[in-house]
């Protein structure tokens, strides 16, 4: 049909010799792999990150129970609160009977920053949640899955990625 893919190398390598690990008495290999397989998480993300940000849906959370959204790709104002258990039932609503967006599986995945979780966790209706469908929640810090979404949490930043994380707290 015409369509022009572009393949290209990214990421991040090492120079490698078998010298080196037939004279060294650790072992190299697997210190080189798993700091190529962080590098390469990282920089997975990164990319990630910037294709979520792309997107033309925005959520804003604007209070306890109050949101607005846009679909030009532009948030439509400053997040005024943090995340909480309606905001979360809130996206799944949206995606799901408005956008019929298909889930993974059967859940959708949401990956927020460790501040907007702590918001989720602090929220009395998702203690209340936990308490019946996970009661280790608490004690393990974890916030798992919540109105058919799977809560992934993540710490990196604006910093960590070159100015195209997702936002650490409540504001723009």
């Amino acid at each position: 049909d015409g369509k022009v893919v572009t393949v290209g190398e990214f990421g991040n390598s090492l120079e490698w010799s078998r010298l080196a690990d037939d004279l060294s008495v650790f072992d190299l290999r697997s210190s080189i792999q798993r700091a190529l397989k962080k590098d390469m998480r990282l920089f997975l993300d990164t990319r990630a990150c910037r294709a979520f940000k792309q997107s033309n849906l925005k959520y804003v959370p604007t209070g306890a129970a109050s949101s607005s959204t846009s679909t030009n790709g532009t948030a439509p104002t400053a997040a005024l609160a943090n995340l909480n258990f309606y905001h979360v039932s809130s996206i799944r609503d949206l995606l799901y009977d408005t956008y019929k967006a298909p889930m993974v599986g059967d859940s959708y995945v949401g990956i927020f920053r460790t501040l907007a979780v702590t918001g989720l966790r602090n929220d009395s209706d998702w203690q209340q949640w936990k308490v019946y469908t996970n009661p280790e929640a608490m004690y393990n810090w974890e916030a798992g899955r919540v109105a058919q979404v799977r809560i992934i949490e993540t710490n990196h930043g604006t910093s960590a990625v070159g100015g195209a994380g997702l936002a650490t707290g409540i504001g723009t």
